[in-house]
């Protein structure tokens, strides 16, 4: 995990307002978003967060979704080929996984 990715996440867990180079956390009253640039990748609740790209599919989106999902959740993504999927990390088979899609909702672990 990059060093970014680790402030990101300990701002995150503290619920407050961060900013670095093209990544921002803004906590609201009742989740915190995660910003890539103009785009807000992740909504995380308490029970759940909601993943999206805004249809950048680069290295840096899926490697901050990562971060967070692994943080988080049982599921991370992995792409094959130019195809994006949402794997659970007990399964851990493209076979047994979703297609990624914008506005995904995962449940927190």
């Amino acid at each position: 995990m990059r060093v970014i990715e680790k402030e990101m996440i300990n701002a995150i867990n503290h619920r407050k307002y961060w900013t670095k180079d093209n990544t921002r956390v803004c906590p609201q009253s009742d989740c915190i978003e995660v910003w890539l640039y103009s785009t807000q990748i992740a909504t995380i609740y308490s029970d759940r967060i909601v993943i999206r790209t805004g249809n950048w599919h680069t290295k840096t989106t899926k490697n901050r979704l990562n971060v967070i999902l692994s943080e988080y959740t049982d599921y991370f993504i992995q792409q094959v080929e130019f195809s994006w999927y949402l794997v659970n990390k007990n399964v851990h088979s493209v076979r047994n996984s979703e297609s990624f899609m914008e506005n995904m909702t995962i449940p927190r672990a």
